[in-house]
């Protein structure tokens, strides 16, 4: 009569001669002295999340390590081969598991002012400057969700590859110590005796476009 053996790392078998199903990411292996060659689980996602065979022996380049299964219908937006990354537009959570549900929440990007359509970093890298979550900007857009023109612009547009245009002011005429010109509709802000979009002219009765406080002369 032969014992069966009680397995232990997730593996199976009379001998404990394979890994179980869903723990296919690293091919078995016996132990050898303190290292146990435990079967990794190849997805992330909650189980039961569909594995196939395909890749087996894939090197991950770099590491020098022979990666199993690829998964197969990764769940709450996750993706990648073991449903351990956040599809784009998505980022890691920093205070969820990748296994739970809220693991990879949706960017909350404006994609008008924002490059890429509205992407966000799907993750912190701080040596790559990324912040999960964080938007990234076009040129002459700033906010947190890149929803708004920048100092001294005007004319958050999609179709613009720098968001928003350069204002076009006569700094003469335009009050100081304020945005020149008006966020949305491009429109500068003149001082008491100046008028026009571009605030370049003299009201009537008034001459000598200047950098006084009033901006023109009476006649």
């Amino acid at each position: 009569i032969h014992g069966r053996c009680v397995c232990e790392h997730h593996t199976q078998g009379l001998n404990c001669e394979r890994c179980e199903d869903f723990y296919h990411d690293l091919p078995w292996r016996p132990a050898e002295g303190s290292s146990t060659n435990a079967c990794r689980r190849q997805c992330l996602a909650p189980a039961p999340a569909p594995c196939c065979a395909r890749g087996l022996g894939v090197l991950r380049t770099g590491l020098g390590e022979w990666g199993g299964a690829v998964c197969d219908g990764c769940q709450h937006n996750t993706m990648g081969r073991r449903c351990h990354l956040c599809k784009p537009f998505y980022y890691r959570h920093p205070r969820s598991d990748i296994r739970a549900p809220t693991a990879c929440a949706p960017c909350d990007c404006d994609p008008v002012g924002s490059l890429d359509g509205g992407a966000c970093d799907g993750h912190t890298d701080v040596a790559l400057g990324m912040i999960a979550g964080q938007c990234r900007c076009k040129e002459n857009v700033a906010g947190p969700r890149c929803d708004r023109c920048r100092h001294g612009t005007y004319g958050l547009s999609h179709g613009d590859p720098q968001g928003c245009q350069l204002c076009r002011c006569d700094p003469r005429g335009t009050v100081a110590g304020s945005s020149p010109c008006d966020p949305i509709s491009g429109d500068c802000y003149c001082k008491r005796f100046v008028a026009g979009r571009s605030c370049s002219q003299c009201v009537p009765e008034f001459w000598g476009l200047s950098y006084d406080v009033g901006g023109c002369r009476p006649c």
